[in-house]
């Protein structure tokens, strides 16, 4: 399970910096993050932290698009960091069992991390039509994704 949640974390850490540098970072953030890798912009690209970027995004990025970011930090965030660092979550869980809805939960969450990174790619191609029909696969899947993306 710790894997698995290392690949949320850090599908949604992608995901959020991509939103980040699309709607709210400098010009000489995105000059350090697309730079030539080397010893000088490896250590000049040093990015806010997720919470930082979320917030920068408030006002800046759809609104939907933030509302779903957040909601993934607010409802995930401690758990899924829980499982990875061997805390309360993967201890109980361990021994507990997972209930029939939390693995429900999870699932959607995954599913609306998908489908949030398939809109961001959509948005990227600036084909609005791609992204309208992202949008429309969305709501036909409605059961399958967390209520918020809906």
């Amino acid at each position: 399970m710790a894997t698995i949640c290392q690949l949320f974390i850090s599908q949604s850490e992608a995901l959020t910096r991509a939103a980040w540098l699309l709607y709210a970072a400098s010009d000489e953030k995105i000059e350090n993050t697309t730079a030539t890798l080397s010893e000088l912009s490896q250590n000049a690209d040093q990015k806010p932290s997720n919470a930082k970027m979320l917030k920068a995004l408030k006002g800046k990025a759809p609104e939907q698009a933030d509302l779903m970011l957040n909601e993934f930090r607010d409802v995930q965030w401690k758990g899924l960091n829980s499982y990875i660092h061997g805390g309360i979550h993967a201890l109980q869980r361990h021994g507990a069992g997972y209930p029939e809805q939390l693995v429900i939960d999870i699932v959607k969450s995954s599913n609306g991390l998908l489908s949030m990174t398939a809109m961001m790619a959509a948005i990227l191609t600036g084909n609005q039509v791609i992204a309208k029909d992202v949008s429309q696969i969305q709501r036909r899947h409605e059961e399958c994704l967390p209520s918020l993306l809906i």
